[in-house]
């Protein structure tokens, strides 16, 4: 467990996903340490689910990173609004402003693109998946690199493979009548 904790704020510290360097600084010692308690809760149940199938460890603990950010992210922005909700019964900001905009037209044309960019993500290998999806999350090419395990002299190939892959990935969607900047 001392190993784990030390791999964790090592990485936390060297290459934590962008996401989790928006948060404020409490929020950021909470979710590390939620994080690291997911990891080991129930004898290391989650833990043990990670298999070598091609991909290192850091890639699968920065998906769970990911993951748990979001989550923490959601239920963080629940409590805001049920508090905001309660603010408003007792004068403060009503719910309205807090309601995020847009029409349900908008929200299901949005929902539309969403999935044929998740079909079109299918058609391509695990790497470019793997670079689009770390370029979503905002990573840089050296940041990638660190991901991948790969030596810092590669993030010139990095950048290059990745803008291959979003040239593919518009190729794609612009087939199905989808455009825009990616």
């Amino acid at each position: 467990m001392a190993d784990l904790e030390r791999y964790a704020q090592q990485f936390f510290r060297l290459c934590a996903p962008r996401i989790m360097r928006g948060l404020a600084p409490e929020d950021l010692r909470d979710l590390q340490q939620e994080i690291i308690l997911h990891l080991i809760n129930d004898d290391f149940r989650v833990l043990r689910q990670y298999r070598m199938t091609g991909s290192n460890f850091d890639a699968w603990f920065c998906t769970v990173c990911i993951n748990k950010t979001l989550d923490f992210i959601k239920r963080k922005e629940r409590y805001e609004r049920v508090v905001g909700d309660h603010s408003a019964a007792t004068g403060g900001t009503s719910h309205e402003e807090s309601a995020a905009p847009g029409d349900p037209e908008s929200r299901a044309l949005q929902r539309q693109i969403t999935l044929r960019v998740a079909a079109s993500l299918e058609f391509m290998d695990r790497y470019c998946r793997l670079l689009l999806r770390m370029a979503g999350e905002e990573f840089r090419p050296r940041e990638m690199v660190r991901v991948l395990r790969w030596p810092p002299s590669k993030a010139k190939k990095v950048a290059d493979d990745l803008k291959y892959c979003r040239e593919k990935l518009r190729k794609l969607l612009s087939d199905q009548g989808v455009s825009g900047d990616l």
